[in-house]
């Protein structure tokens, strides 16, 4: 039963290096008991030239739509994905959360595992954050970040830098980025973006550039892993 509602994406693979996409799928097929499902490899763009390459030959990018192909192939109700863009180029990722995105439209449940918590928060509707196997945080990506002690970022460019040793009794000195931005943490964006600007305007500066980011899961498990 199991077998018949699970679909694993898995970030290594046993297929042979010889081993065609047209093979792994008449394999896989044949293990589900179900038939060739040459449409899942037109749909991932793994049919034409790709079809008959060994596994070797592939890129790390058609290695990872034909193993979601084979995942696929007997209609699984529940996927689950380890690491699925791990080593994958801008394009590739982009593919593969659009077919993430599609798949959960069609009703499938899938379940990510992740380092990458931009992705986690673009794609997931629930996220847990483990620390020694043990969840600490559960919620939406938007729960998690509001919980954050960080929830805003301001980030800033002033003409004469004028905030570079910037600092008060609520706010610590900002982080320096490239080309002398600098980046506050705060908890109330309104109340630092008050002292901000008086401290700019009172140092005759004058703003080049600014914005406020909301606090990322990133920022919240970086806060919860404690640098580990």
């Amino acid at each position: 039963m199991i077998q018949k509602l699970l679909g694993i994406q898995l970030q290594s693979t046993s297929l042979t290096e010889t081993m065609t996409s047209r093979e792994a799928m008449q394999l896989f097929c044949a293990w589900h008991k179900v038939p060739y499902r040459g449409d899942l490899l037109a749909r991932f763009d793994m049919a034409g030239e790709h079809l008959n390459k060994p596994y070797s030959a592939l890129s790390t990018g058609r290695k990872r739509r034909l193993h979601l192909a084979l995942a696929l192939c007997h209609n699984p109700k529940v996927l689950i994905l380890d690491e699925p863009t791990a080593g994958l180029d801008v394009e590739g990722r982009f593919a593969l959360h659009n077919e993430i995105k599609r798949l959960k439209v069609e009703g499938v449940s899938i379940l990510i595992a992740t380092h990458d918590m931009a992705e986690a928060e673009k794609l997931c509707d629930t996220i847990s954050i483990l620390r020694n196997g043990v969840i600490v945080k559960q919620g939406s990506p938007r729960e998690l970040t509001a919980s954050a002690s960080i929830q805003s970022r301001v980030i800033i460019k002033t003409q004469a830098g004028s905030l570079k040793d910037y600092t008060t009794n609520s706010f610590s000195l900002p982080d320096i980025l490239e080309d002398e931005y600098l980046s506050f943490a705060c908890h109330d964006a309104s109340e630092l973006l008050l002292l901000l600007l008086t401290h700019i305007k009172n140092h005759n500066d004058t703003v080049v550039d600014l914005r406020v980011e909301r606090a990322s899961i990133e920022d919240l498990f970086l806060s919860i892993a404690g640098g580990n």
